[in-house]
């Protein structure tokens, strides 16, 4: 994409870096874990060509997970 594209894109996301969110992490209703988003527009190898992830997200515990998709059913704010 262009960079004109991912900057548009990157403007419609709901949250910035730096933002504490919550993410869905499991099947359980309550399964949920805080963190901060560090990355907008994230890719790693593991995905299929063109596509990306709006936010990568370092949990709480440390650890690094990326967001699907911009959807408060997968990630919200935390309150």
């Amino acid at each position: 994409e262009t960079s004109e594209k991912l900057a548009e894109k990157i403007k419609q996301l709901r949250f910035k870096i730096g933002d504490k969110v919550q993410c869905k992490t499991g099947l359980d209703k309550d399964a949920w874990s805080t963190g901060e988003v560090v990355e907008f527009m994230y890719r790693d190898d593991s995905m299929p060509p063109g596509v990306l992830a709006p936010y990568q997200v370092e949990l709480d515990d440390g650890s690094l997970i990326y967001v699907p998709e911009d959807a408060e059913d997968i990630v919200r704010a935390v309150v």
